[in-house]
């Protein structure tokens, strides 16, 4: 089963667990959502961060207007799992996403949702 981290911003958990339940149909798919899961006695949500990424075996990053308050963690996801050598795929909520938050794909191809 191939595990996924699914970085977005808390303000879109409608949309993200309608995504998390399609993936995990398939039953191909483990999508971990931060927010779904006890914090693990012990360590620092970087910390906690940090080995989800280390043990996905992707990156899924879900963009929106609801993502400029998340930026910060939504960057920090993504430069972790660029530096693990994680494949990064972009879905992007184009009609209401400002272009700052666009700009986070670096130019990457992404799905428009």
């Amino acid at each position: 089963m191939n595990r996924i981290f699914f970085s977005h911003s808390g303000k879109d958990k409608e949309w993200i667990i309608s995504i998390q339940k399609e993936l995990q149909q398939w039953k191909k798919y483990s999508v971990y959502l931060f927010e779904n899961n006890p914090q693990v006695t012990g360590l620092t949500i970087d910390e906690e961060v940090h080995t989800e990424i280390k043990k996905s075996d992707l990156t899924l990053v879900f963009l929106s207007e609801n993502s400029q308050g998340s930026l910060r963690w939504i960057n920090k996801e993504i430069g972790l799992s660029e530096g693990m050598g994680k494949p990064l795929v972009y879905i992007v909520a184009e009609k209401e996403t400002p272009q700052e938050v666009i700009d986070v794909t670096k130019r990457v191809k992404y799905i428009k949702f």
